[in-house]
């Protein structure tokens, strides 16, 4: 039996081991999402999650994720009987949902391949990371620097440890810009009498080019890291843009700095093309919503009708973070159309 076909018989068992780490996780971001943006409180300690009512301590059997809250618990807590609210398990749910989609995209035929477990572990790790900036931009309108910022300068490592998570056309052709850099620079810096400046850059050319050559897996390890240093560079900037453009037009802020660091993060994770999805994808929910919303009128406490201006675009953003990781290549096919 080869490797293909050993894959293909535990491809089952495997996705069921993966969705049962997203509800695992899913229940792990609800404690993330209520205790991260709260100073007083720590993610990690206590270790137990407790009920934000009357401190009740869960005990195991109580924390199975979505189990528990619809058979043991009944959506109520079981030291002072309150209600629960059902986003707990929806969360899980979500997670669990979102999990069991890497898992069939990327373990499909390909459980053998470590490459394939690297691409899981990083989107896995990316949506959670996403499903958990929405959450808190939701509640409380603000976008955690201890995910976004992190998660920025973890994005291009992970690009150059699994570069196949980007499509080959991704890739910046590192060995091809700096060649052609040389030869559209030579004649000036010639012209100017400094030639001389250009040996680091002509050096630089000639190693991308053996190294192209030697060690064709370190070269798309670089291609990788480029690829997420630059799109996380086209994502803040671009929604920095964005929003000074928007700050003008509205006469106010309607965009905060958190939405640029999350799109920095995206890009850093899904290269520019990402990024031009993510933003493509989350401008038309955003618009969506914001108008469904005027139309229906809607107050909030302060008696503001809810519209543009109020809603949190990260959740929007997020939405097409995850288009653009999982299904961004056929998205961008779709538009060339």
């Amino acid at each position: 039996m080869t490797d293909a076909e050993l894959s293909r018989l535990l491809q089952p068992w495997l996705l069921l081991w993966v969705t049962c780490m997203g509800a695992c996780v899913g229940s792990f971001l609800n404690v993330v999402v209520f205790r991260l943006p709260r100073r007083c409180l720590s993610v990690f300690k206590p270790t137990r999650s407790f009920c934000p009512k009357c401190r009740h301590a869960i005990r195991w059997y109580e924390n199975l994720p979505m189990i528990s809250w619809a058979f043991i618990l009944r959506a109520r807590c079981a030291g002072c009987a309150l209600p629960i609210s059902a986003r707990y398990p929806l969360v899980e749910a979500a997670t669990t949902l979102l999990f069991f989609a890497i898992g069939w995209i990327h373990l499909d035929g390909r459980a053998h391949m470590p490459e394939a477990w690297g691409m899981v572990a990083v989107h896995c790790l990316f949506g959670s990371a996403l499903l958990s900036c929405a959450l808190i931009d939701w509640d409380l309108r603000v976008i955690p620097d201890a995910i976004d910022i992190p998660g920025t300068l973890i994005g291009p490592v992970a690009l150059a440890l699994v570069p196949g998570i980007l499509a080959s056309s991704s890739l910046p052709d590192l060995e091809g810009l700096a060649a052609r850099a040389v030869l559209h620079l030579d004649s000036a810096f010639r012209w100017w009498g400094i030639s001389g400046l250009l040996s680091p850059l002509e050096g630089l050319a000639d190693w991308l080019g053996a190294l192209s050559h030697s060690s064709p897996r370190g070269y798309r390890s670089l291609q990788g890291g480029a690829a997420g240093v630059f799109g996380a560079a086209v994502g803040g900037c671009s929604m920095w843009i964005f929003a000074s453009v928007m700050e003008r037009i509205v006469g106010r802020e309607s965009l905060g700095f958190g939405d640029v660091k999350l799109t920095a993060m995206i890009g850093a994770f899904t290269g520019w093309q990402g990024v031009l999805v993510t933003l493509l994808i989350g401008s038309v929910l955003g618009s969506l919503a914001g108008i469904l919303a005027i139309l229906r009128g809607r107050r909030e406490e302060k008696g503001k009708t809810l519209g543009l201006g109020s809603l949190p675009f990260g959740p929007f953003l997020v939405v097409g973070g995850l288009v653009a990781a999982l299904g961004g290549e056929h998205v961008l096919r779709a538009l060339a159309l």
